[in-house]
């Protein structure tokens, strides 16, 4: 006997497999949760002050606590990134549309090393191309 449940999500999953990648992050966060996302990322470490590398992130005396820590001051673009996503298995998604929505992360070959390489400006920049991707793809949904 079948249970329907399972039935059902066997055909979910080969449906969302088939879609782009953009349909395949919905069951995570949607486009909006994604642009949202990457907005707060990118002003905790829009001011030079509040970005870091190295680490995820920085406490006051400058030793390395985790992204979500509340004593962090300080994030590099990924661990601002994970401040905000508690749960991993949406940081594996998230490394997913980071990679597919930056020229610049591609370039560098991931986030982490642009961000220590590239600098604050860098990172500044990753955000921003994601974040204009996401919206872009938004819109183009939105007229669909």
């Amino acid at each position: 006997m079948t249970n329907p449940e399972t039935k059902s999500e066997t055909k979910s999953e080969t449906k969302s497999e088939t879609k782009s990648e953009t349909k395949s992050t919905e069951s995570f966060l949607s486009l909006e949760e994604q642009i949202i996302l990457f907005k707060k990322a990118k002003q905790k470490i829009y001011l030079k002050k509040n970005w870091t590398t190295s680490v995820f992130a920085r406490n006051a005396a400058g030793n390395p606590v985790n992204s979500g820590n509340k004593s962090a001051i300080c994030w590099c673009a990924l661990g601002a990134i994970y401040s905000l996503t508690a749960n991993p298995v949406k940081r594996f998604t998230i490394n997913d549309i980071i990679y597919r929505c930056s020229p610049t992360t591609r370039k560098y070959g991931d986030v982490a090393t642009a961000n220590d390489i590239g600098g604050h400006k860098t990172a500044i920049r990753i955000l921003n191309e994601i974040i204009k991707t996401l919206t872009a793809e938004l819109k183009a949904e939105q007229k669909e």
